[in-house]
């Protein structure tokens, strides 16, 4: 009788080792199958390191009337349609070039006379371009939107006082 009790234990310790490795089996495919099925994201169209990107949004924000909550919206958006434009590698290029063109003599005219130079910044500033157009830069919350705030009403004209 003890033998067929350890017989009877010993199959439903076999079953059940059976069934956890066909579960773990069936994990590991769905896992695999959910993994192999994601979206793919894009890392080339975010590499822009943060602290440059906080730089880009500041400089703008200085050149359009300060820091504001309108300039850093539409800054934070110039930033990111520029990133999207150009990678980081080239979008530093095209500043170096772009900086340095203005230098005096022959060691500026190694960054004013270069082919790939040129065509760098003229991406970069067509992109500048379109960015500050799409992103309203420079264009107040009121100025933006079809239906602006409500007029304004003149304040009420109190007469002088009169001497006595």
């Amino acid at each position: 009788m003890g033998r067929i009790r350890n017989q009877a234990a010993w199959w439903r310790g076999r079953r059940s080792r059976f069934l956890a490795r066909r579960l773990k089996a069936g994990v590991a495919r769905v896992v695999l199958a959910a993994w192999l099925m994601a979206p793919r994201i894009d890392v080339e169209a975010n590499d822009f390191p943060t602290l440059d990107r906080v730089d880009q949004v500041l400089t703008c924000m200085k050149g359009h009337g300060g820091q504001t909550l309108d300039n850093l919206y539409a800054c934070s958006c110039v930033v990111d349609a520029v990133a999207a434009a150009l990678s980081y590698d080239d979008f530093v290029e095209a500043t170096t070039f772009r900086g340095l063109k203005s230098m005096p003599g022959e060691q500026g005219g190694l960054f004013r006379e270069s082919a790939r130079g040129r065509k760098l910044v003229q991406r970069l500033e067509e992109a500048e371009e379109r960015a500050a157009r799409s992103c309203f830069v420079g264009v107040g919350r009121s100025k933006r939107s079809p239906v602006a705030s409500p007029p304004a009403v003149p304040p009420p004209v109190v007469p002088p006082p009169v001497a006595k």
